[in-house]
């Protein structure tokens, strides 16, 4: 939150977040909640742990904002 915060406070528009590494405990679904209620950011991607590679498609989505409207 304070790398968001930061980076709001300076004007910088944040594209999107991604989470990686995700591993379903809940600590990290609480974690990933907090964080999207907190900042607003409503663009996001979630790489699970031992992902190789994500969809080219989902990747586009995620630049142009789409995602998760």
């Amino acid at each position: 939150m304070l790398t968001i915060k930061t980076l709001n406070s300076m004007n910088i528009k944040i594209q999107g977040l991604v989470f990686n590494n995700y591993k379903a405990n809940f600590y990290e679904d609480d974690n990933i909640k907090v964080i999207l209620e907190d900042s607003g950011i409503k663009n996001y991607i979630i790489i699970k742990n031992g992902q190789k590679s994500l969809e080219e498609k989902d990747l586009e989505i995620l630049f142009r904002g789409l995602i998760n409207e």
